[in-house]
């Protein structure tokens, strides 16, 4: 912006340069000839530029011929215009006529109010302000629905899979082909050898069980068959266990024992 600033500056110099050189023929005869209602022409002429807050022609003597002035209400961006640049601005250009370097020049004064003349730039900014503001806003809502539709709608469906797996199915959690070396497809890796390792331990935890069922009853099948007399009591003296020979010598059955 600052850079557009400085343009702009330059522009409106080559503007107000240009304005000098029109007005200056009937300006440079108003003088020779100290004809002050062509010089009020010429002034009122240039007060149609609505940049132009005062125009002035003055004599070789430095006597005004003419003046005329307008007046600026000020807009809402004269803060902004006073932080860059003056208020206003000069310009001036020497009348002298052609060809005639002994004639002592009268002048023609141009006072511009800077910030109608900034009025354009101003203008443009606003515009470019409001189109960057835009095109960031479709920009992240473009960004926006692409995230959506590339991680978090697959990561929603990896999640409602992780959801559904049951331990021992042999259920395992996918992703997308174009997801498989991608963050989502080392999380639903990890996920997988996180399964593979429960469904193990519920296996062995099984297999444990069985294992321990299994010795469990060899060992109660043992018991029963020696011909001692066996019985087990916890320490409020209820009964867990009596063998055949404990109720054969009570004629009962191990049921009714406990």
């Amino acid at each position: 912006m600052v850079v557009d600033f400085h343009d702009q500056e330059t522009l409106i110099d080559q503007t107000i340069e240009k304005i000098l050189v029109a007005g200056s023929p009937p300006a440079i005869r108003a003088v020779n000839a100290l004809d002050k209602k062509l010089a009020s022409e010429v002034v009122d002429g240039l007060l149609k530029y609505n940049f132009i807050e005062q125009a002035s022609i003055r004599d070789e003597l430095s006597e005004e011929l003419a003046v005329a002035t307008t007046s600026f209400s000020p807009s809402k961006t004269q803060w902004l215009t006073d932080s860059f640049s003056p208020t206003t601005k000069i310009y001036q250009t020497l009348l002298r006529p052609p060809g005639d370097a002994e004639f002592k020049p009268g002048a023609m004064i141009l006072k511009i109010n800077m910030d109608s003349a900034l009025a354009s730039f101003y203008d443009r900014s606003l515009m470019i302000f409001w189109s960057g503001l835009v095109r960031i806003f479709f920009l992240s809502f473009l960004l926006f629905i692409l995230f959506h539709l590339v991680q978090t709608k697959p990561l929603k469906n990896l999640a409602m899979q992780f959801r559904a797996v049951e331990i021992g199915d042999g259920g395992k959690l996918s992703v997308p082909e174009s997801h498989k070396n991608s963050e989502l497809g080392l999380l639903a890796n990890s996920a997988n050898g996180f399964i593979s390792k429960v469904e193990q331990l519920v296996f062995d935890q099984a297999e444990i069980e069985a294992a321990l069922t299994q010795s469990e009853q060899r060992l109660l099948k043992l018991i029963d068959q020696v011909p001692q007399l066996i019985l087990a009591q916890d320490a409020n003296g209820k009964t867990l266990f009596a063998n055949n020979a404990f109720a054969k010598f009570y004629n009962t059955s191990t049921e009714n024992l406990l």
